[in-house]
């Protein structure tokens, strides 16, 4: 759990392991929380998550999302609602 300060996740990536259980390389994908100079953005900027959808869109087969929006939910923080 997180404390009131806490931020969250704010890296945005893929680990790959082998099978002994040891990891072998971690790619870092941009973050809507981050900018460029790793400083925490006032408002998450969703447009980076582009290589996100382009990765899932050419190795998962599923479509990649053009647009999306918060979705209205007050028991949980901020979830995304695609459309």
């Amino acid at each position: 759990m997180c404390g009131g300060k806490c931020g969250g996740g704010r890296s945005w990536g893929l680990r790959l392991w082998n099978g002994f259980g040891d990891q072998l390389t971690t790619v870092f994908l941009p973050s809507p929380f981050l900018s460029d100079e790793q400083h925490v953005l006032p408002e998450p900027k969703w447009e980076r998550l582009d290589l996100y959808y382009s990765l899932r869109e050419k190795y998962l087969g599923e479509p990649k999302l053009e647009k999306f929006k918060l979705a209205d939910a007050p028991d949980i923080k901020k979830p995304l609602l695609h459309y």
